[in-house]
């Protein structure tokens, strides 16, 4: 079997679509950015600003993240982790969604 090396232009045509494709992308940055920023119309510009920090920040974090932890996710066991750890806070949230319903 031969490796297989994706082009530059592939890679970014796919970054693009991820982008620019993503309806939870609109949804958070028009309803939840706009929402919180209209509820304190002198602070537009400080929200915004916040906004694009906190995201730089989280997405670089994730991008050197998943290379430190690469070599713990080469294992199969630290995948079950992961999920294990996953279906757990997903079924405290239903439980509690249902508790409080």
């Amino acid at each position: 079997m031969g490796a297989t090396s994706a082009s530059t232009t592939g890679i970014a045509a796919a970054a693009l679509a991820f982008t620019w494709l993503n309806p939870a992308a609109y949804l958070d940055t028009v309803v939840v950015v706009g929402s919180a920023a209209n509820a304190d119309p002198p602070q537009h510009l400080v929200v915004g600003l916040g906004s694009v920090v906190a995201s730089t920040i989280w997405f670089v974090a994730i991008g050197y993240g998943a290379g430190l932890l690469r070599p713990w996710f080469s294992r199969p066991k630290a995948w079950r982790t992961l999920d294990v750890a996953t279906a757990g806070v997903l079924a405290a949230v239903a439980l509690r969604l249902l508790v409080d319903a």
